[in-house]
């Protein structure tokens, strides 16, 4: 379940949802650009821009992922009221062949600091490109390449830099991200966790777990 990163972790997990019908969803959110509510359209953005990949999302497409991730944290963490949903931070990402994602991480206002991000891929074609993270030690920057497949879940730090390399696929690639934002009941859980027992230690970069 966790993979090390230079003295950090993400996980993975294999998500047992209608990876084609969620793909289906997606496609068409972005097409129709028919999403309910005053989120903007991603389309609006120069085609340069890595916003104009990303597309907002059907409600019911985004309760399906955000409780297939939340079941995976209330394994990982053993209980289930410890991460909370933003419906405004979920979102699907379509890479056209040739494009890529720049460097980038999921930290912004709207996140706050103990946070969690993921990316599930509904599906993930041959040669589309892999996650790329990017982690630091000093002044060293250390990349590690992860290999996405059709209805993988990977969770990581929201703060940890990452980016996809061009898709030299003839398809296109999908997936769909989002964050998940700490409890306060979790916030004094980590406070009073001076051993740091909590798994999210390794999400975030401690190094004595």
């Amino acid at each position: 379940m966790f993979v090390p990163l230079n003295q950090i972790f993400y996980s993975e997990h294999q998500l047992s949802l209608d990876h084609d019908k969620i793909l289906s969803e997606v496609m068409m959110a972005k097409i129709k650009d028919d999403v309910p509510g005053d989120e903007i359209n991603y389309s609006s953005y120069p085609i340069s821009h890595t916003f104009f990949k990303d597309s907002n999302i059907y409600p019911e497409t985004a309760d399906k992922v955000f409780n297939a991730i939340l079941d995976q944290l209330s394994i990982i963490f053993d209980a289930d009221d410890l991460w909370v949903i933003d419906e405004n931070e979920i979102w699907g990402h379509i890479v056209e062949p040739g494009q890529q994602t720049i460097v980038h991480n999921h930290v912004c206002g709207a996140v706050k600091e103990i946070s969690l991000s993921f990316a599930y891929y509904p599906n993930h074609p041959s040669d589309s490109g892999e996650i790329v993270f990017q982690t630091q030690i000093n002044t060293n920057v250390y990349e590690a390449s992860v290999q996405p497949r059709k209805g993988l879940a990977i969770i990581f730090d929201a703060s940890m830099f990452h980016y996809t390399p061009i898709n030299n696929s003839k398809y296109t690639r999908v997936s769909v991200s989002g964050n998940l934002l700490a409890t306060e009941k979790m916030i004094k859980l980590l406070d009073e966790d001076v051993n740091c027992s909590s798994p999210y230690w390794k999400y975030s970069g401690k190094t004595n777990v």
